[in-house]
């Protein structure tokens, strides 16, 4: 008995699920409903409607699986139910197993997922009651700040796609930052940038000033009442920090907002314009945002051979040009991989550090300032 059209909509949409598991499939289902619904259903069914193209037990099993890729097309990727190339489309894809059917399903997703992020507007930015205390112009450079780093990590992203595509620039660009272009490394990097501009639309960047007092050497140590030097716990100035909320952190609001601390070494000495030998305000938020979002760390280095730290005041000439550089990722006491020189030298020799190091996403960012 021939289905009806809206029968032929619900048992697409339900075999979404059955193509894709899990929470994603589950948000392509939902996304798909509110499209056929709108659309309507009987006129949807009409449009995924497949004729007399299978004929085989197996092809008639796979009719429910063709007709939810067909919607997706429809939804995610402006393709035309009346043209012949729609028609031509659903003839091809008829024999395709239920895998590759599953795979065409999250590509028209991905994309559809891509474009509404690439377009969408940011979330917005926000600041914790310590920048009560900050300077009217560290405000200003914060708000700023954070129109840039909507720009360098969008560049950043499709950069990083110009590179996979093999534009000359883009490539030399990723290379010096990141390494060699093998081994599924330029995927990962973009889809970390992808990941940094997706939480940038849709979470909140929430900034805490972590300055010194007006008129005083003490800084801000949380959005209380504590106060406290304008240092790191090792004694050291910091440029930012990101904050988790967690059993141990409740200072830390609770959702889902982007918390980032800035520290000194930003909001007294940095600037918003690339200088030699300062931080930028823009290049610190992308180095605490991909701490947030992309899980990189603070990679640390140890010079080849002589159990020696590879200290700032060595930089570049405790460098080994040997490739058999030990880096010690758990151990406090080597020098943390900051800096241009430090990065560059980690792309180089160890690229798949550098594509988890944040400051490598930093310095690759500032290129667009």
């Amino acid at each position: 008995m021939p289905r009806t059209d809206d029968a032929r909509t619900d048992g697409a949409l339900a075999e979404v699920t059955n193509l894709v598991p899990g929470a994603k499939g589950l948000t392509i289902q939902k996304l798909l409903t509110d499209w056929a619904q709108g659309k309507g259903k009987s006129t949807t069914g009409k449009s995924i409607k497949l004729g007399g193209k299978f004929h085989s037990k197996e092809q008639k099993e796979s009719r429910t699986q063709v007709r939810a890729v067909l919607l997706a097309a429809q939804a995610f990727g402006n393709l035309d139910p009346s043209s012949a190339g729609f028609k031509n489309y659903a003839k091809t894809i008829s024999q395709e197993t239920a895998t590759a059917l599953a795979k065409r399903l999250t590509d028209y997703y991905d994309a559809y997922h891509r474009f509404e992020i690439l377009t969408a507007s940011p979330h917005g930015i926000g600041y914790g009651p310590s920048f009560n205390h900050a300077p009217d112009q560290v405000r200003k450079n914060c708000e700023t700040a954070y129109e840039q780093v909507l720009k360098i990590v969008r560049a950043g992203y499709q950069d990083v796609g110009s590179a996979i595509g093999g534009i000359a620039k883009s490539v030399e660009r990723y290379e010096s930052w990141f390494g060699a272009m093998t081994d599924g490394r330029p995927e990962k990097v973009k889809s970390n940038f992808f990941t940094m501009l997706e939480a940038l639309k849709t979470q909140k960047l929430v900034l805490y000033y972590r300055g010194p007092l007006p008129g005083s050497t003490m800084a801000v140590m949380d959005d209380y009442s504590t106060f406290g030097p304008a240092l790191s716990p090792n004694g050291e100035e910091y440029c930012g920090m990101a904050t988790r909320r967690s059993k141990r952190n409740l200072s830390c609001p609770a959702g889902d907002d982007l918390h980032i601390k800035l520290g000194n070494g930003v909001v007294q000495r940095g600037c918003i314009s690339p200088t030699p030998g300062k931080n930028t305000y823009a290049g610190t938020i992308v180095h605490e945002l991909s701490h947030i979002v992309c899980e990189t760390r603070d990679v640390k280095l140890k010079q080849a051979g002589t159990g020696r730290l590879i200290t700032k005041s060595g930089q570049p000439t405790s460098f080994t040009s040997s490739k058999n550089v030990p880096i010690q990722d758990n151990d406090g006491h080597f020098m943390q991989s900051y800096g241009d020189k430090f990065c560059q030298y980690m792309a180089q020799h160890w690229p798949d550090k550098a594509i988890m190091n944040a400051d490598n996403y930093c310095f690759f960012c500032e290129q667009f300032l």
